[in-house]
């Protein structure tokens, strides 16, 4: 009696099962819990280290006013150089109490990095694709709604705003282009949303 047809196929299939869930185990899951700020870090330097489908860098691109890594995530085809192809630039967690947005960021780095089931479409992704990702752009902010159980909804940064005792701008309407406060924005300090700063790109 034959009780299997193929054996090398067999084998084959179960070291690809016990492959992907290496991957899997390889990282935190970023579905079970919200990470914090730093568990995100953390994240970030983990998935880079393990990488089994992608180059993963961690560039910092900035600094806080509270003395934080504002870290981007480049992801690109193994063996490769920045392309004379597209890129897709993600941010995440512009506004601190928008938990689900470097959850979904930190997820989709997870897949391109380490493919954990070897979807074709991954590799689609990064033959076609470089990827940059920031998936916390605001970390004071973020680091504050994890910190502070009366002050979850808190949405803008947590720097100093000079003549003011308030602190924070929403920089999502604190960009250099086209900055209007008066176009759904606020030049209020106080305002506990939508201050968009005292001047363009000031936070």
């Amino acid at each position: 009696t034959v009780v299997v047809d193929d054996v090398q196929q067999y084998l084959d299939e179960d070291f690809s099962e016990r492959r992907r869930q290496r991957k899997r185990r390889s990282t935190p899951s970023v579905w079970e819990q919200y990470l914090t700020e730093t568990e995100i870090d953390e994240f970030v330097y983990t998935v880079r280290d393990s990488a089994t489908s992608a180059d993963v860098t961690v560039v910092k691109i900035g600094t806080t006013s509270e003395g934080r890594d504002i870290n981007e995530v480049q992801i690109r085809r193994p063996g490769t150089g920045p392309q004379e192809k597209h890129a897709i630039l993600i941010d995440a967690g512009i506004h601190a109490r928008e938990w689900i947005a470097p959850a979904i960021a930190l997820n989709i780095i997870r897949l391109l990095a380490l493919n954990p089931d070897d979807d074709t479409d991954v590799d689609f992704l990064l033959e076609n694709f470089d990827w940059y990702i920031v998936p916390l752009v605001n970390p004071d902010g973020y680091a504050y709604t994890h910190e502070n159980t009366n002050n979850k909804l808190w949405r803008k940064s947590r720097n100093t705003n000079a003549g003011s005792r308030c602190k924070g701008t929403d920089l999502n309407r604190n960009f250099a282009y086209m900055w209007n406060p008066a176009i759904g924005g606020s030049t209020n300090p106080c305002h506990f949303q939508i201050y968009a700063g005292a001047e363009p790109a000031s936070a």
